[in-house]
């Protein structure tokens, strides 16, 4: 795993899920968090505006995250530098509350596990995913596409643990991919610290009833593709989103998941994706 390390002179208000993941070791990324005025912006230069409230700049060699902050004050508006050179970054945060904003909630916690599970040729994944026995399956989607309904409908299936409902990792092993839980979920109790062999894609669909139809190499790397966190802001971010998206579809068993809002359908999913089908065979349930 990638372990994400904050320290500051006072006691983050952490999301309820990110206890499950505290873990000791040396830390792949630190960030050093005060509270204060923000930096001027001057001499930055503009590389990605999210659109989504935060934007990404570079000044010399630095990266430079800006999150512009909203009404309510959470996020609060901040800026994290994070240097080229691999060592701390810093995170200043306009955050005058007893506890500070948690630093690596979102944005600025799944910006600097991008940029670490890309040099690691992995990368983030916008989906539910489940876990059972060695084996994993991810089920993508945009926003309101099911992925919450579903993981808490296959939450209840026995001998099914939820990685996350929302954000997943991606990891390249010697010989397919693992698919890891992370603390960025809709709901806390549907993140775990775990993961597992990746054995299949289920692009999610609502439908009236429930099935699989297996999708060819091209369709699902396309798929794949649209539902990864795609790090624009990186010089060869695309090129290797594009390299990571063939990989999986060239690996692993892909399928557009049509399903009804119930717990016979994700009992249904379990079934259909608990053995490797060929790719020619549809499964139906009435």
């Amino acid at each position: 795993g990638i372990r994400l390390r904050a320290v500051s002179d006072r006691p983050f208000d952490l999301d309820e899920a990110f206890p499950r993941f505290e873990s000791a070791g040396k830390a792949d990324i630190e960030v050093h968090v005060r509270a204060g005025q923000l930096p001027s912006e001057r001499g930055e230069h503009p590389v990605w505006d999210s659109g989504r409230g935060w934007t990404v700049s570079r000044r010399g060699t630095d990266q430079v995250l800006r999150v512009r902050g909203s009404s309510n004050r959470h996020p609060p508006a901040m800026c994290v530098r994070v240097p080229e050179s691999g060592g701390p970054a810093e995170a200043v945060l306009d955050d005058d509350g007893p506890l500070l904003y948690n630093v690596l909630s979102v944005p600025v916690g799944p910006v600097l596990l991008i940029g670490a599970l890309y040099t690691r040729g992995g990368a983030l994944l916008h989906g539910c995913g489940a876990r059972r026995g060695r084996r994993a399956w991810a089920f993508p989607a945009r926003s309101g596409g099911g992925k919450t309904t579903l993981a808490g409908n296959l939450a209840r299936v026995e001998g099914t643990t939820i990685l996350s409902d929302d954000t997943l990792g991606l990891a390249p092993t010697g010989d397919g991919w693992q698919l890891c839980g992370t603390p960025w979920s809709g709901h806390p109790e549907h993140a775990a610290s775990q993961q597992a062999r990746l054995a299949g894609l289920g692009f999610l669909r609502k439908g009236p009833k429930s099935g699989t139809t297996p999708l060819n190499e091209a369709e699902a790397m396309r798929r794949v593709l649209a539902r990864l966190f795609v790090p624009w802001w990186l010089p060869d971010g695309a090129a290797r989103a594009m390299s990571i998206a063939h990989s999986i579809a060239a690996s692993v068993d892909s399928r557009v998941a049509t399903l009804t809002a119930t717990l016979a359908a994700a009992q249904f999913l379990v079934r259909a994706f608990a053995v490797r089908e060929s790719r020619r065979t549809s499964l139906s349930l009435p």
